[in-house]
């Protein structure tokens, strides 16, 4: 049992209309968020959202103001339990790997990339109770108080995907909150429209990237490929080839284990569409993290 009052933070982060009507705003475009709101599942994430991630003109969020507001006369546990919350919090997806009903959940963090054994006995006795493979999906926040991972703010929103390991390890490192996890209950619009694209377009890269490791798989069984794609997406994260981007094809195949004498024509026509596609498509730390083509496309909207 959380020892810090939720409704009391909600009520302290809600106490100035024009502040809150700029949240919903935010939060929810143009659209008309009066009937959105009576869906309880959607006012828990508006909610979540406002305490831990909207942020103010200070740049403080509304459960560090109130945590500052009350920390000298709340009761000592009290405190801590916040403060531990305000320290540890984090929002991702989180793919189900085993759950012991009444006492945990074993699930691993999509964004982290680690696994954590999540404590809420009604959360793990409903789970246990669903007709649920591993590695189903969901999300919410969870935070470490006492030396164990609790759920805090909204219930976990389910979605019924199991994600391979190579896409698991394709998430790192991707942000997501409330705000964009909502958008599953309804239509977007205006400014979140906007988002709501920005968004997509992200798991557009993601899905090309998955298409690509297929892609490489098949080549892999045609070709007889001895190295892991990891080889050349790590090749292009650093930009460790040679000298320039015909060592870069050159330096793929090497690492793909493809000697001369076996580089046929198509080999290198197979090769080359490939690592281009990992080129424009993955990372590099020069780009600071982004892909060409997310930077392309950045550039372009930005233009518009």
């Amino acid at each position: 049992m959380h020892k810090m009052n939720i409704s009391h933070i909600i009520e302290f982060a809600t106490r100035n209309p024009k502040i809150l009507q700029s949240a919903l705003k935010r939060f929810f475009g143009n659209i008309d968020y009066f009937p959105l709101m009576e869906n309880p599942q959607v006012e828990g994430l508006f909610n979540e959202w406002l305490m831990f991630d909207y942020k103010q003109k200070s740049g403080r969020t509304f459960l560090y103001d109130y945590y500052q507001t009350f920390k000298s006369v709340l009761d000592r546990e009290i405190v801590q339990e916040i403060k531990s919350v305000i320290d540890t919090n984090t929002y991702q997806p989180f793919c189900i790997e085993s759950c012991v009903a009444g006492d945990h959940t074993r699930a691993y963090g999509m964004k982290s990339g680690k696994t954590y054994d999540i404590y809420d006995k009604a959360f793990s006795t409903e789970l246990s109770k669903l007709p649920m493979s591993n590695n189903e999906t969901f999300f919410c926040r969870i935070a470490k108080v006492n030396d164990r991972w609790e759920i805090f703010g909204s219930n976990p929103v389910f979605i019924p995907v199991a994600f391979t390991d190579r896409y698991k390890k394709m998430m790192r490192g991707v942000a997501v909150s409330p705000k964009e996890v909502a958008v599953l209950y309804y239509k977007p619009s205006g400014d979140e429209k906007d988002d709501f694209t920005k968004a997509r377009k992200r798991v557009d890269v993601v899905k090309k990237r998955r298409e690509i490791e297929d892609r490489f798989e098949l080549l892999r069984k045609r070709h007889h490929f001895t190295g892991d794609i990891s080889l050349i997406v790590n090749l292009v994260l650093n930009e460790g080839y040679s000298h320039n981007f015909a060592d870069f094809i050159t330096d793929s195949l090497k690492l793909l284990g493809i000697s001369k004498k076996h580089q046929s024509i198509k080999i290198l026509n197979d090769v080359g569409e490939l690592a281009t596609d990992i080129w424009n498509f993955y990372p590099h730390k020069a780009l600071k993290g982004r892909s060409p083509h997310e930077l392309y496309t950045s550039q372009t909207r930005d233009a518009t």
